[in-house]
């Protein structure tokens, strides 16, 4: 990390997010240094969506694609995991808070499945810190496979990107939100953006 992301932190305090549509971003901002455009992603997006229709694992709310090895969405089905696993995806990252989900044991399955499970709850805008930033880049950093990244929509995985774009990777705002809303950010936007502003 630059010296200039080094300096900086995300504020802690609980969020009031914007409960309306997520900015709109221009589908041709480029995002740098990862050899795609925002244009590149939808299409990404839209052949992941088509290759999970056509498959047999329909469950997954908004299935994304939009960095090479990482499938980012929503809550998986238990039919999902079974494809995940046959399609080589070695970790799970689960950003949905304890308590938030009690159809099955989700942590249970993937580690019975010979699946990496890791957990980073981010139940709201107080989670989005910088601790939890790091904790994501050196989760997909260490993975030995294809990631799995999901939340409840897809909304919160996106959000933690684009944090992740801008603090770690050195990707402008433009560049960061544009990221985030490919991956799946919705209303989180409005607070995904202020959070950046503070920490220009």
């Amino acid at each position: 990390m630059t010296a200039k992301f080094s300096k900086q932190t995300i504020q802690t305090r609980s969020i009031k997010i914007a409960l309306f549509t997520a900015l709109l971003i221009s589908p041709q901002i480029a995002l740098a240094d990862h050899g795609h455009n925002v244009a590149e992603a939808h299409k990404n997006n839209q052949e992941m969506q088509e290759q999970m229709q056509h498959g047999d694992h329909r469950d997954m709310k908004n299935p994304r694609h939009v960095i090479d090895g990482v499938m980012t969405g929503g809550q998986p089905s238990e039919a999902d995991f079974e494809h995940f696993k046959d399609n080589g995806y070695s970790t799970i990252i689960n950003l949905r808070a304890e308590g938030e989900f009690d159809e099955f044991d989700e942590q249970q399955l993937v580690e019975d499945m010979s699946m990496d499970y890791i957990s980073i709850p981010i139940a709201g805008g107080e989670d989005f810190t910088m601790d939890n930033i790091l904790k994501l880049d050196a989760a997909l950093k260490n993975a030995e496979g294809k990631v799995v990244l999901h939340c409840g929509s897809g909304n919160r995985v996106g959000a933690i990107l684009a944090l992740k774009a801008f603090h770690v990777d050195g990707m402008s705002e433009d560049e960061a939100m544009a990221l985030g809303i490919a991956a799946g950010m919705t209303n989180l936007a409005p607070a995904i953006r202020g959070l950046i502003k503070t920490a220009e």
